[in-house]
């Protein structure tokens, strides 16, 4: 019985605590500034995810147009020595 008297003030205890701090008001953020922020954190991000994406977008340009090259090469090749 004292156990679970402890244990019913300590809970009611932690419900009181919570319930006090998200009431709290002190901590309203200016529209403005919240908004400044996540500009400044969107544009920050959208910049290396650009860089990131145009690295990639680079290095497979390069794969797929030395493929390109050595095929039309490689058909050039066979052509001439068809022809020949």
């Amino acid at each position: 019985m004292k156990k679970a008297k402890s244990v019913l003030l300590i809970s009611s205890g932690i419900l009181l605590l919570f319930a006090a701090a998200c009431t709290d008001s002190g901590l309203s953020v200016d529209p403005a500034k919240q908004k400044a922020i996540i500009d400044s954190t969107f544009a920050a991000r959208s910049t290396v995810l650009k860089d990131s994406v145009s690295q990639v977008c680079d290095e497979r340009m390069k794969i797929e147009v030395a493929a390109r090259v050595d095929s039309i090469i490689q058909t050039l090749e066979t052509d001439a020595e068809a022809s020949n």
